[in-house]
């Protein structure tokens, strides 16, 4: 076996150095000497089997070696060029850089298009953002004192039967109250619980109390320093009619210095 393989790679060479010999000959005739090809030398006696494929491969074998030595007229002997750089590569690669050089001068001149587009485009015409401030100050006077407490001479927060809760529809009068408090320093507020002429004294003067408390309570909720609120509680409003008075059970507001 080792034999059949060694026939069949000299084979192969023979075939290699054939069709070198005929390109060599169809190649045109070049003005500068060309270098030397460097050879190699193929004298070797090959033990041949006696079986069918061997015998045909040293068949063709012999053929291809008749057929060398009648075009080089040396005969039983096979020359294998080294490759040697030839013209046609470098012309190959003198026409790969024109065609690079062709590529970089169309890129140039399509920039030069863009930019000359650019330079030459109408320019937009400007938006005015101009925008007018109207500088003039506001000057807010602030209405004096005096004038509101001629404006809230008395504020009630009315209560049920028997309650200190604070109602929800007097929760808007309560903050109005307090924006003024907290925006004059000389405010003062005094609070006077009441309620009406039912029950005994001490409940009454109790129940008063707390209900002068829970309206303080909402205001100091509103930002109003407590210092600014002066409690006091009378129990049963003397003045008011007997029974069931609904104007009786109530916390009396006023504006003071």
């Amino acid at each position: 076996m080792d034999e059949l393989q060694k026939l069949r790679a000299e084979f192969e060479a023979l075939k290699a150095g054939l069709a070198y010999g005929q390109a060599q000959q169809q190649q045109p005739i070049i003005q500068q000497q060309p270098q030397q090809p460097q050879t190699v030398i193929v004298e070797k006696q090959v033990p041949v089997k006696d079986d069918a494929e061997t015998q045909r491969l040293q068949r063709e074998v012999e053929q291809l070696k008749r057929d060398l030595a009648n075009k080089s007229n040396t005969p039983s002997t096979v020359v294998v060029p080294v490759p040697t750089p030839q013209p046609n590569n470098n012309k190959a690669e003198f026409d790969e850089l024109n065609k690079q050089m062709r590529d970089l001068a169309a890129q140039n001149k399509a920039l030069q298009d863009k930019m000359y587009e650019m330079n030459n485009r109408p320019q937009p015409q400007p938006v005015n953002t101009t925008t007018t401030i109207n500088t003039r100050e506001t000057v807010v006077v602030q209405e004096p004192y005096s004038e509101l407490l001629k404006r809230y001479p008395v504020i009630n927060v009315y209560f049920a039967t028997n309650s200190s809760v604070v109602k929800d529809e007097d929760l808007g009068k309560l903050a109005e109250i307090a924006g003024v408090i907290n925006k004059y320093s000389e405010s003062r507020l005094s609070m006077t619980g009441f309620t009406d002429k039912r029950g005994n004294a001490s409940y009454n003067l109790q129940l008063s109390k707390k209900r002068a408390d829970a309206v303080k309570r909402k205001l100091v909720s509103y930002g109003i320093d407590p210092s600014k609120l002066v409690v006091s509680h009378e129990g049963a409003d003397e003045s008011a009619q007997p029974g069931d008075n609904p104007l009786a059970r109530r916390v009396e507001l006023r504006l003071t210095r």
